[in-house]
């Protein structure tokens, strides 16, 4: 992810999944200062903009102790002394366990330290099937005693090639942002709106990086294919036409249940970008002098159940004994 954001996640989680995103949170904090990795230990406010928010900001609080994560209830005062610039409408949630870091720098990290242990990483190498013993790819075969596939938006397509995850498929959705152009010492700390607990992810933030910039995301829009970051690149006709038919399905399945055309049109205002900023900006008292810019979009994997017609809320582990298959889910569809 962008910025350690997990304690504030895990209390729009389930029990199980809050727990494991609190861990995660606490291992990775632990890696970055053992490593002197960028990380800001910055924090994250959840503040309510209006009386209706407060019912809210309550729901986090009890999702917060169950997943036994700290969590602080500021009021207005208490709040400005977090940061003196973010706007309150009587009370916040404060979780001082929320950091920011630098991915890119992580991943970098990473990948010299597992290589000085002997690991090969082969880039640009792509998955064509199975194997007798391992896989091919076009770069030829790997053989492997075990296989682990962790493939992200593909992890789908790969574990169908060994029987596994048949009832599965991955609709990939793209999140936007935006980023200054410079660094600001606007805000202090992350500060979060009371998210719409069928779509929590939706949630408007404000956050900073370890380098001063800020951001403002996200903007979620439907990804045409897996891998559809900018423009035609990684462009698949097929991939096209079963994300047209998947998006088609969410507006028909969800829109009586969650008023999910209601969503869609909110998503679709933040791409003026004026609107956008201006979402982003109504947390705040005031943000002169910062100019924004598209940040670099992700794609994210929301995994569907198509013997069931239902978005799947968590991860999908199966295995054998030569292979494991671990299909990632972000959806957070929680309907009434």
């Amino acid at each position: 992810t962008r910025s350690l954001v997990g304690s504030v996640r895990c209390v729009q989680e389930t029990a199980t999944k809050g727990v494991l995103i609190k861990k995660g949170n606490e291992m990775l904090t632990r890696y970055c200062e053992k490593n002197h990795l960028p990380i800001q230990k910055c924090g994250q406010l959840v503040v309510a903009l209006k009386e209706q928010d407060l019912r809210g900001l309550n729901e986090l609080k009890k999702r917060a102790w169950r997943n036994e994560v700290p969590i602080q209830m500021r009021n207005e005062f208490e709040t400005s002394l977090i940061d003196k610039n973010a706007k309150v409408y009587k009370q916040s949630l404060f979780c001082p366990a929320v950091s920011s870091t630098q991915p890119a720098e992580i991943c970098k990290f990473m990948a010299k330290e597992v290589s000085e242990l002997g690991v090969s990483i082969q880039y640009n190498t792509k998955f064509l099937g199975k194997a007798p013993a391992g896989i091919f790819t076009n770069s030829g075969l790997i053989k492997a005693r075990k296989i682990f596939n962790a493939a992200g938006l593909y992890a789908d397509k790969i574990a169908q090639h060994y029987g596994f995850g048949l009832n599965y498929k991955i609709v990939p959705f793209k999140i936007l942002g935006l980023k200054s152009t410079k660094p600001s010492a606007a805000i202090s700390t992350n500060i979060y709106t009371i998210p719409d607990f069928n779509f929590p992810y939706l949630a408007v933030k404000l956050y900073t990086t370890p380098n001063g910039y800020i951001k403002i995301s996200p903007l979620a829009a439907p990804a045409l294919w897996r891998e559809h970051y900018n423009g035609l690149a990684g462009f698949s006709a097929s991939e096209l036409i079963s994300n047209l038919i998947s998006d088609a399905d969410i507006v028909i399945r969800y829109n009586k249940k969650i008023n999910f055309l209601n969503v869609l049109s909110s998503e679709l205002k933040k791409f003026s970008k004026k609107f956008f900023i201006d979402q982003g900006t109504r947390l705040v008292k005031e943000l002169k002098d910062v100019d924004f810019i598209n940040d670099k979009p992700a794609v994210i994997a929301n995994l569907f159940d198509t013997a069931k017609k239902e978005y799947v809320e968590h991860s999908i582990v199966e295995a054998d004994n030569s292979t494991c298959h671990i299909t990632v889910s972000y959806t957070h569809l929680t309907l009434p």
